[in-house]
């Protein structure tokens, strides 16, 4: 009987495995497209990798396909280099999306390539007819590579003590604030206009005496 069990237990998941194989492949590569635009455009990036990845595997050489995966593996924490494969072949084709200039410059931008990060961050303000998209605040990213410049030129010896990987809505209870006093709430009472649309609630701290609060932004893009 514990081996009938055991068998039964293999079987269900054989079939389970095959009915979501089956599923995938009576998607077309249309339908796969679409819903993959439809969370793209959405930013729900994380949700979006894993049919961008089935659409590559369908067309390998779609600039539109390696640009669109590529800024996806952007948000997958454990899959951030290997969205320069994917950035770079997309920026072969002239007419694409100018947007995939601007990720590419994200993507240096994680790695401290500071200088690569500004030359496509300025590539993608000269594609889009300078007029960059808002939510992007693009002149931030390039001030903020300058600023990582400016950093990495005083730091001789740069030292990893402890690195941990959290969620982003946990991150917040990892500082220590026996130095600084106060506490640390997540409130959607000073959300802005943007942190509404984008689902975002904002992180502040209170000090013990309070004459200024400090609010932790996100930057979307």
């Amino acid at each position: 009987m514990k081996s009938f069990k055991g068998v039964n237990g293999w079987l269900l998941l054989f079939l389970f495995i095959q009915t979501a194989h089956c599923s995938f492949a009576q998607e077309t590569e249309a339908d796969l497209k679409l819903n993959a635009d439809k969370l793209f455009n959405s930013e729900q990036f994380v949700e979006a990798t894993p049919l961008f990845s089935h659409l590559i595997a369908l067309n390998p050489r779609s600039t539109e396909y390696n640009y669109k995966y590529g800024t996806c593996l952007l948000f997958n924490s454990l899959k951030k280099q290997d969205a320069f494969k994917y950035l770079n072949f997309s920026i072969t084709d002239p007419s694409i999306a100018p947007e995939a200039y601007f990720y590419l410059g994200k993507a240096y931008h994680l790695n401290f390539q500071f200088n690569e990060a500004i030359k496509n961050y300025n590539v993608y303000i000269q594609k889009s007819g300078g007029k960059p998209n808002p939510v992007f605040d693009t002149d931030r990213q390039i001030e903020m590579c300058q600023n990582g410049k400016k950093l990495l030129t005083t730091i001789s010896d740069l030292v990893v003590l402890e690195k941990k990987e959290i969620e982003y809505a946990s991150f917040f209870r990892l500082y220590n604030l026996s130095n600084i006093g106060g506490v640390i709430l997540i409130t959607a009472e000073y959300q802005s206009k943007i942190d509404k649309k984008k689902n975002h609630t904002p992180l502040i701290h209170f000090p013990d005496k309070p004459n200024r609060l400090l609010f932790f932004l996100r930057r979307f893009g």
